[in-house]
């Protein structure tokens, strides 16, 4: 194996035609594997709170059930403040007004 340098990167570059293909398989493999991947920067403290509590999640699972709950949340909210002005009979016409409306709503 060989070191070249271009333009500030270094590459390896393998010494026989075996391991050249070798590598090439293996560039493709981790490409293939890793190509949806992403890295986000937190503080070290916010890495340590969220790892305890992810509980053994990995951290693509924990990260989207974390913002479902939040949305879940915000939803929640909103639609209790929502309530808060609106009467049972503003409900029932809001219901009916959208029910009308995909009863009559038709694809060309």
């Amino acid at each position: 194996m060989s070191v070249v340098g271009t333009m500030g990167h270094i590459t390896q570059v393998p010494a026989c035609e075996a391991e050249s293909s070798y590598y090439s398989w293996l560039l493709a493999y981790m490409v293939m594997q890793l190509g949806n991947y992403s890295t986000i920067s937190v503080p070290e403290e916010v890495k340590r709170v969220l790892e305890q509590a992810k509980e053994g999640k990995d951290w693509g699972t924990y990260l989207l059930d974390l913002y479902r709950e939040a949305d879940q949340a915000r939803r929640m909210k909103a639609f209790q403040q929502l309530t808060k002005y609106l009467t049972k009979e503003d409900i029932e016409n809001i219901a009916r007004s959208s029910e009308e409306f995909r009863e009559s709503f038709k694809f060309r």
